[in-house]
């Protein structure tokens, strides 16, 4: 067709203009701009999307809940659920970014020993492996439950290996097997979960090499306690020195502890009556690392975000955050943020995922940004406007390879069975005022009025000896009742 003419309006007549390719990919210019307003291709190009995962191989009691990146822009999640026997089995999926579910694989017909519920997931890309952290139960029941690793290849068609932490004295009952307590080195990997027996509470990290998952060295335990006084591990990460580092709280205090025969710990607390959650901890840069949780009036209930960034050889907090929807959070929002997911980029940017409850409405899914230095970028809020959709207060954060886009993936905590929402945001936030229809559900994507406030934490005595036990094996079995198939089980509507 020949060059397109123009009418007396100056408006342009002839074939689709696309945006050009002397521009970033999907920038319009203002006449481009008119051109899709005239062929019907209005509003601007999609910017991102919202993705419905509903792992239907599970009959009930379906849970959505941790989530990575490769290094080739595909985002990994997690799911766990009941299957047909009754025990508990666990799932990894790839999407990619385009919100195609291209692979799954999940468990379905494990034996006695080896139901696999899967808490979380992260990228290995010295192996271009995944690692999954879970929950392994021995029985159907859910009896001697045990601390699972799962290694999985990047496309999540084959499981290299499953194992269980077991021995007579050593992780026969755990508790608190949650998301974020899994992290990957060059060498090993590290875990971190607490047992209870009649001696009393005690948490742990340990490591495993990588390429088969035997034990490597001695467990590190710390609060040995003999009560169940709020006792619990949040999450652990290796750092770029390969220096494992694991989160713990008790009654209130934050304790960041490290390993290593000369292992300590470091404990803060706010300098108010408000007692502190955490939940999650990233690397960030080489000599850094983030803590977020939340914080309220006592250990159950939290009505605030809070994050600080550690400096991992003083232990003085470089910055530290505190931030809501709300200016003043009370009854009934309290416990509604206190499980927030922690991300960052290859520029040191900061990303906070966590869910909230406005008054008596149902929870939202909210991601903060911040550069490195603690600035405020922005704030997202993704809600539900029919409010039958009520995200729980576990999501999972993770960033693209590319630092292109954040992935917040969020549990509806009100659908029969469970299902999960996916949102792919842009870095910058983009989209605000989108509007999206999803399994038959109206949302909106929002930049909330907030609170966004200084941080209150102080360093609380000096240090806390690591002790090691030396009694626990790591053993292998086989891979065990797990299914691989191309069944894509997402929808998604684009924004």
């Amino acid at each position: 067709m020949s060059s397109p003419g123009y009418g007396e309006n100056g408006s342009v007549v002839g074939p689709q203009n696309l945006p050009t390719s002397s521009v970033a990919s999907g920038v319009w210019s203002l006449a481009e701009l008119s051109e899709g307003q005239r062929d019907g291709i209005w509003p601007n190009p999609t910017v991102g999307w919202l993705g419905l995962f509903n792992a239907s191989f599970y009959t009930s009691g379906r849970y959505y809940a941790g989530s990575c990146c490769d290094d080739q822009n595909n985002v990994f999640l997690t799911t766990y659920g009941t299957m047909s026997g009754g025990s508990q089995g666990g799932s990894v999926s790839r999407v990619t970014s385009d919100g195609v579910m291209t692979n799954t694989m999940y468990q379905t017909s494990p034996s006695g020993s080896g139901s696999f519920s899967i808490r979380d997931v992260v990228f290995d890309a010295g192996s271009s492996s995944l690692y999954a952290f879970g929950a392994q139960y021995q029985s159907a029941s859910g009896g001697n439950n045990r601390v699972g690793i799962g290694k999985f290849n990047e496309a999540v068609t084959t499981l290299d290996y499953q194992i269980n932490n077991n021995s007579p004295s050593q992780f026969q009952d755990m508790y608190n097997i949650r998301q974020n307590s899994i992290s990957v080195g060059t060498n090993y990997f590290l875990s971190t979960a607490s047992e209870y027996n009649s001696s009393g509470n005690k948490s742990f990290i340990f490591f495993g090499n990588k390429s088969d998952g035997s034990r490597y060295g001695t467990v590190r335990e710390f609060l040995d306690v003999n009560n169940g006084s709020g006792l619990g591990p949040a999450a652990c990460v290796m750092a770029p020195s390969q220096v494992g580092y694991g989160l713990c709280y008790q009654t209130g205090y934050v304790y960041m502890f490290r390993g290593g025969t000369d292992g300590d710990a470091v404990k803060w607390r706010r300098n108010d009556s408000q007692k502190l959650q955490p939940w999650d901890m990233q690397n960030k840069g080489t000599n850094e690392q983030i803590i977020a949780g939340g914080y309220g009036t006592d250990n159950s209930s939290t009505s605030r975000v809070f994050i600080m960034v550690i400096n991992t050889t003083s232990k003085a907090i470089s910055w530290q955050k505190q931030i809501s929807l709300q200016s003043s959070p009370t009854a009934p929002n309290e416990a509604s943020s206190y499980r927030p997911s922690v991300a960052t980029d290859s520029s040191e940017n900061v990303y906070v995922g966590w869910s909230e409850k406005i008054n008596s409405g149902n929870y939202t899914g909210n991601v903060v940004k911040y550069n490195s230095s603690g600035t405020l970028q922005w704030v997202r809020s993704l809600r539900c406007t029919s409010s039958a959709v009520s995200f729980s207060f576990e999501p999972s954060l993770s960033v693209s390879s590319d630092d292109a886009f954040v992935y917040l993936y969020l549990q509806d905590s009100t659908t029969a069975g469970g299902q999960g929402f996916l949102l792919q945001l842009t870095a910058a936030g983009s989209g605000v005022g989108s509007t999206m229809t999803l399994g038959g559900h109206s949302f909106i994507l929002e930049a909330p009025s907030h609170q966004n406030a200084s941080g209150v934490m102080d360093s609380y005595n000096a240090s806390y000896p690591i002790y090691n036990q030396t009694s626990s094996s790591a053993v292998a079995t086989a891979a065990n009742g797990f299914t691989a198939n191309t069944t894509n089980y997402a929808t998604k509507v684009e924004y």
